[in-house]
């Protein structure tokens, strides 16, 4: 027995004396099933959930982005088994607007993936898995059942004990699903250890069942069973998640978290090596590295850079138009702030700022 495999048990053993037994319910995908009536602690679990999107929508922490959407959902379908039973929750994909690494579900089969793990993720096979484990977790209807086994155990011990072993089950599920997709199921360890560093979202409703030391005992477990094979699929994923890696990188600059900033940026700038976009932030990140801020020199020639690669967006102008303001080079700001209002879009929030400068 691995050394992974022995602390399990031991904690098992630990918390399952004498310990209320965790309840069991039938999964979603199980075949041959009779028809499931929805208990109602199982409806209220997904009305919570529909009021948590539609909160994550009010506060505009949702990514619209219609074609990625879909992309990651045909993946979704793809590992997703037949599902018989008319009364069970329809799997949906949503983007979060954070740069975590942990995506998670909800008992609705909401599956939430944070721009940042987007981001970190290499490849097609291991988003495979990484939503293959949140469907794991939805279609074995492990929130109802921790919903549940938190009345009947007071312990903590307890309750971490069942949730490591649904852990594994989801692990174990997604792994068969990805294989049967046709998938890399190697890429699954790999997938694991990039999300090892990021424990628990920071944006609200999770599944708040990791810890990285436990991520390691997954990682030795599911090694003995991972067969070699199958298909990786990077380009259709890098194509897919292009775009979406400046807002990462952005995400990562508010986080101040500049290593992985500046991996992304990196990143992004292979995938468009003429994008504008990609030469502001490049700006932005000289800006909090140098110890000049600012007027690092650096930061003012990734800006003027940009504009010839875009001289009408009207970020890039207004943008390097601010920097020479703070410069004191007071004639061509005034240029290109006078630019920046004429093409900015009305609305914009910061155009009334701008005439301000301008008056």
């Amino acid at each position: 027995m691995s050394a992974a495999r022995l602390s399990v048990f031991a904690l098992c053993g630990l918390a399952c004396a004498g310990a209320p037994p965790v309840p069991v319910f039938t999964p979603w995908d199980a075949p041959g099933a009779n028809k499931i009536v929805v208990p109602d602690d199982e409806e209220k679990l997904w009305a919570q959930a529909d009021e948590a999107i539609g909160k994550l929508q009010e506060k505009r922490l949702l990514v619209e982005d219609e074609p990625l959407v879909g992309y990651i959902t045909s993946v979704l379908k793809a590992v997703s088994p037949v599902v018989e039973q008319a009364s069970a929750p329809r799997p949906a994909v949503y983007i979060v607007r954070s740069s975590d690494l942990s995506a998670a579900s909800m008992a609705n089969c909401a599956i939430l993936v944070p721009v940042g793990v987007l981001a970190a993720l290499e490849n097609e096979a291991q988003l495979a898995a990484l939503l293959g484990h949140e469907l794991g977790h939805c279609l074995n209807r492990h929130h109802t059942i921790s919903n549940r086994y938190e009345a009947v155990s007071k312990s903590t011990l307890e309750r971490s004990a069942a949730d490591r072993s649904q852990e594994v089950q989801a692990d174990r599920w997604a792994l068969r699903r990805t294989i049967a997709a046709g998938y890399d199921a190697r890429e699954s360890l790999r997938l694991l250890a990039i999300v090892a560093g990021d424990d628990v979202p920071h944006w609200g409703y999770m599944t708040a069942w990791r810890s990285h030391p436990y991520v390691n005992e997954r990682i030795a477990l599911l090694r003995t069973e991972v067969p070699s094979g199958g298909k990786v699929a990077v380009q259709p994923y890098q194509t897919a998640v292009r775009e979406l890696l400046p807002l990462a990188v952005e995400l990562d600059l508010e986080e101040r978290d500049t290593r992985r900033a500046q991996a992304t940026l990196a990143r992004y700038q292979r995938l468009a090596p003429g994008a504008a976009r990609g030469y502001l932030l490049r700006g932005e990140l000289a800006r909090l590295v140098s110890s000049q801020g600012r007027r690092a020199p650096e930061v003012r020639a990734a800006y003027e850079y940009a504009l010839r690669l875009a001289p009408d967006d009207p970020n890039t102008i207004r943008t390097l138009g601010l920097l020479l303001r703070e410069l004191g080079e007071e004639a061509r700001a005034r240029a290109l702030l006078n630019r920046y209002v004429q093409l900015a879009p009305e609305g914009a929030p910061d155009l009334k700022l701008i005439r301000g400068y301008l008056k």
